[in-house]
């Protein structure tokens, strides 16, 4: 059993789901409140990645603020905005699998969240209900 998959056994047992199930390649997937598909992968064997689909860009000065905002950090697991090939933003972060125990990685996916439910509310987008976020897979 490699690192990565006894992570996400760990996520798994410390938020009491069951297994997280993965597809060949590791690929896993969490929805949250109902409303967030959180996607999980391994990446080079010794970093996680998870990504998560937010609103819809809300125009120049979001993406001009964004930007300013997407710089390194030397903090950890820091969210990360990427815009996907159909004006969507792509929130994202990646985690040391040496160190990110479930707790940590918990708190990535709630932060992953919280900064969908931020963007989507400067958008005027709502989220696809009206849950404040609350991690419950």
């Amino acid at each position: 059993m490699n690192l990565y998959t006894t992570r996400l056994g760990e996520l798994a047992a410390h938020l009491d789901i069951g297994t997280i199930d993965q597809d060949e390649t590791g690929h896993a997937c969490l929805t949250l409140d109902k409303l967030w598909a959180i996607h999980l992968a391994p990446l080079d064997g010794e970093s996680l990645v998870m990504f998560l689909r937010a609103g819809v860009l809300g125009g120049e000065a979001q993406a001009r603020e964004l930007l300013q905002d997407n710089l390194f950090s030397p903090e950890p697991g820091t969210i990360r905005v990427a815009l996907g090939q159909d004006n969507h933003l792509i929130l994202w972060c990646q985690l040391s699998l040496a160190k990110a125990e479930a707790p940590q990685l918990q708190r990535a996916l709630q932060q992953l969240v919280a900064k969908a439910v931020m963007l989507a509310s400067e958008t005027g987008e709502r989220p696809r209900g009206d849950s404040v976020p609350s991690l419950r897979v």
